[in-house]
């Protein structure tokens, strides 16, 4: 097959204009933008802004003397005994135990929520749990029960009062499960 010099140019030609066709379309593109205001809050629409119950003493896949190199799948909030706890979302509850009931030594006193998102909070070693009721609707920032010392806690929760033993291992260790995305996720990310 015998090219000429004239073909040659003329397809060259024809490239580099689809080329610069190309490159303006991609250009048109970039200087699109695309309103998603619509949307904010759909996904992870559970951000409370209610705040902590207290500062953090076991961060997210952090270590206790329980879970060792960095499996703690959720936050635990040092707080004085009797600190109020509020629902940081609101939703169903599914689950509602207290130290007796379950023989769970480990969690003591716990409510779980499931919210609209498919997230399931659990808030644990309450003192006191004030929704004994499995299917009860909560809303979000209702007080549920008070930070206590239930189930499997220890001095590390020592942040208040060295003096005061009311308030050694007193904690609320919340745990946020993705029910659909079957993980946990970090609760400082969520209040």
């Amino acid at each position: 097959m015998n090219t000429t010099y004239a073909d040659a140019s003329q397809a060259m030609s024809s490239m580099v204009n689809k080329l610069s066709d190309i490159g303006k379309t991609m250009a048109r593109a970039k200087k699109k933008t695309v309103d998603t205001s619509q949307y904010n809050g759909l996904v992870d629409n559970v951000k409370s802004n209610l705040g902590a119950v207290g500062p953090v003493t076991t961060p997210f896949l952090g270590s206790t003397i329980y879970e060792k190199g960095g499996t703690h799948m959720g936050t635990d909030y040092g707080a004085p005994t009797g600190t109020p706890v509020p629902a940081y979302a609101g939703g169903t509850v599914t689950e509602s135990v207290t130290d007796k009931q379950h023989g769970d030594q480990g969690y003591g006193n716990y409510i779980k929520i499931l919210d609209d998102t498919g997230k399931e909070w659990r808030y644990s070693h309450l003192e006191k749990n004030f929704i004994p009721m499995v299917g009860a609707k909560i809303q979000t920032g209702q007080t549920i029960g008070t930070v206590g010392a239930t189930g499997s806690t220890y001095s590390a929760h020592k942040t208040y009062d060295p003096n005061n033993p009311d308030t050694w291992g007193s904690h609320l260790d919340l745990r946020i499960f993705d029910t659909y995305k079957k993980y946990f996720l970090n609760p400082q990310n969520y209040i």
